[in-house]
């Protein structure tokens, strides 16, 4: 059944039993069900409400003066944004799959963090229809708002790129017409080809402007002899999708610049600021296998310290997402779990001094699964999403818990403890056979990264 199937089946606007009100208090509000079956998912409800883009979309969308309702009620109550974190938690283990290095060549690493949003993220969907102008971009299966892995090669090559610019032009005129600075913006531009791929026609237009015609063709040889006879090659990194549990509405309400009155409202979906999302990118260096171990070594510390200034700026300082030039899609230096693992042999991080994680209580291991999870005979209405007292009493000794005391303690440590020890499985088996430097900055990693230099 295609999606235009799907509304056509379930269309309110052409039937004589449902009126298009009392449809869209349903869907949205959770009032009685008018249909002949029901909608139990939020999401498709959502989707359907996209059918009063044909009737009355204010309704739809905020309800009246005297009775909030529509879309905008919806995003407000605590069961929605439930539901979304639900989702989330449902399939974590495949929204946050960390990578494998074990199987893969010398000089790969992966750089994973969860960041925190200081603006709010916008995007564009491609869903087919949708009740406001501008939804977020969400993924098919899991219905969660998402920065897909192609929005984050992008906006990192966008903010890459004009850090190359910036640099170029903040150069006095004699300083670009020597051999030094122009050997250097031509080594520039060939690492960002390194990590990102073949340049597009327009990316190449620009950067030969901006350089000029003599560093273009320096760059093409430099390209042709070392990286691909063809000119075409793929890039070293690869980027995984950030899934975010959160939604809100952001209204824009243009004025007439005569009489000054707002005109139609613009309502458009956002992920809000202080949401979460992990990030994850991998980079393999596939082209360096079987070749001079030195160079690669050299190579690789070069683009490790490039992509942790690159990352910084793109998220603190340019944003992702659309509307990034009015300040959207800007994320805090602060990260949580941020971790890098290099497969490269003998080299050593400085770890940053914080507090040692709290492990459980050997007696605590029979209510964690082999992720530090709970396990799920033990989840219920308490604090921390674990039994209550009264459902412990109920049944918790027969699933193999304790006494009450001892579950007690336990829930205490994990209210307190439980998400850094679950953190700390997270980098998998790759972080405990690699070299591994745990930072809790965006600026810490790069000033770190800088500072060692070769030594990396």
């Amino acid at each position: 059944m295609s999606s235009y199937d799907f509304w056509a089946n379930h269309s309110f606007l052409d039937s004589s039993q449902v009126s298009e009100k009392a449809a869209v208090d349903y869907l949205l509000k959770g009032s009685r069900n008018p249909y002949p079956q029901d909608v139990p998912d939020i999401s498709a409800r959502i989707a359907l409400s996209a059918l009063s883009l044909l009737g009355d979309k204010e309704y739809a969308r905020t309800g009246t003066r005297r009775e909030a309702g529509g879309l905008s009620h919806l995003y407000k109550q605590q069961s929605f944004q439930d539901y979304l974190h639900e989702r989330f938690i449902r399939y974590h283990d495949l929204l946050e799959a960390s990578p494998d290095l074990s199987n893969l060549p010398a000089g790969s690493f992966t750089l994973s963090f969860t960041f925190t949003l200081d603006k709010p993220y916008i995007s564009k969907d491609d869903t087919a229809l949708h009740l406001l102008d501008n939804p977020v971009k969400k993924d098919w299966v899991f219905k969660l708002p998402y920065v897909a892995s192609t929005q984050w090669k992008g906006a990192l090559r966008a903010t890459m790129v004009r850090q190359l610019v910036d640099w170029w032009q903040s150069l006095e005129q004699a300083q670009q017409s020597q051999r030094t600075q122009q050997k250097q913006f031509v080594i520039w531009r060939v690492q960002l080809t390194r990590l990102f791929g073949t340049e597009t026609e327009n990316l190449q237009y620009y950067l030969e402007r901006c350089g000029g015609e003599k560093l273009g063709q320096w760059y093409k040889r430099y390209v042709r002899r070392f990286l691909s006879q063809s000119s075409f090659l793929a890039g070293r990194l690869y980027f995984y999708p950030s899934f975010f549990h959160r939604l809100s509405l952001e209204v824009i309400n243009p004025h007439d610049r005569e009489t000054g009155a707002g005109s139609l409202p613009i309502y458009f979906e956002s992920v809000p600021i202080g949401a979460t999302a992990p990030f994850t990118l991998l980079y393999t260096p596939l082209d360096r296998v079987g070749r001079d171990g030195a160079e690669t070594r050299r190579q690789v510390t070069a683009d490790l310290q490039l992509i942790a200034g690159g990352l910084q700026a793109m998220l603190t300082v340019y944003g992702f997402g659309a509307k990034t030039s009015s300040g959207f899609g800007v994320a805090d230096d602060a990260i949580e779990a941020g971790v890098l693992v290099v497969k490269l042999p003998d080299v050593t991080f400085p770890q940053i001094e914080g507090p040692p994680i709290q492990k459980p209580d050997d007696e605590y291991l029979k209510y964690l699964d082999e992720t530090g999870q709970i396990k799920s005979g033990f989840e219920g209405n308490g604090e921390g999403g674990l039994m209550s007292n009264r459902e412990y009493k109920d049944g918790g000794e027969q699933l193999g818990g304790g006494s009450l005391s001892e579950f007690k303690a336990f829930r205490k440590w994990y209210d307190e403890h439980g998400k850094e020890w679950q953190e700390s499985f997270k980098t998998g088996t790759s972080a405990a056979i690699h070299p591994t430097l745990s930072f809790e900055r965006l600026g810490q990693l790069s000033e770190i990264l800088h500072q060692m230099g070769d030594g990396a």
